[in-house]
């Protein structure tokens, strides 16, 4: 077993997004959840995250952390499905982005990514850009992660086949009725090639 231990603050995902300032800690053994535990409560009083607190209005009080130990998927590629183009507020599309192994280069914006558009109206993928991926991350076999070379036969290669993509589209609109708003989830390609969701938060 191999877990994400994953901050889970009051007022993230809220009128704030605090993205990026706490701290997420992949592919941790289970010998190892309480020192990561520890690194993701101590992460609550970085420099960066008490700068965007204060700079936000809230105090030390407002931002109670909580920690969420979630199964990793080793994932052979995986990416973010937004239910709604968060580049405009003009359109419902949903945006999908893929890359090779882990999702970290997808949150993040190391990586070029694939991008495929999905337009409900018509109820079709209107845009399907494949990048050029030259790097993947992945989990490391005694933990931690590993940024490594993509095998160059699938550095120009779709991550996601057609009905994959259609797939992650549908379980975007079945999450989105659920919640009753725009999401943006994180999801997971397995190696058996099953889709899974680990993550998703109100956009």
């Amino acid at each position: 077993l191999r877990l994400a231990v994953r901050s889970s603050a009051a007022r993230e995902d809220s009128e704030a997004s605090f993205a990026g300032q706490h701290s997420s800690i992949l592919n941790v053994r289970p010998e190892g959840i309480a020192a990561a535990y520890k690194e993701v409560i101590a992460s609550t009083f970085n420099p960066r995250a008490v700068f965007y607190r204060r700079s936000r209005g809230y105090t030390e009080s407002d931002v109670v952390m909580s920690v969420l130990c979630i199964a990793m998927v080793d994932a052979k590629a995986s990416g973010l499905v937004y239910t709604i183009d968060p580049n405009t507020s003009t359109s419902d599309d949903i945006i999908i982005s893929a890359v090779w192994g882990l999702g970290v280069a997808v949150v993040d914006g190391s990586s070029p990514t694939d991008l495929y558009r999905y337009v409900r109206r018509d109820k079709a993928l209107s845009l399907c850009t494949v990048a050029c991926k030259e790097r993947q991350i992945i989990m490391g076999g005694e933990g931690g992660l590993v940024d490594m070379g993509v095998d160059p036969a699938n550095r120009n290669t779709a991550c996601l086949k057609e009905e994959q993509i259609l797939k992650l589209v549908d379980y975007g609109l079945r999450l989105e009725a659920h919640y009753g708003g725009p999401l943006d989830i994180e999801w997971a390609l397995q190696s058996n090639l099953e889709l899974s969701t680990p993550g998703h938060r109100r956009y």
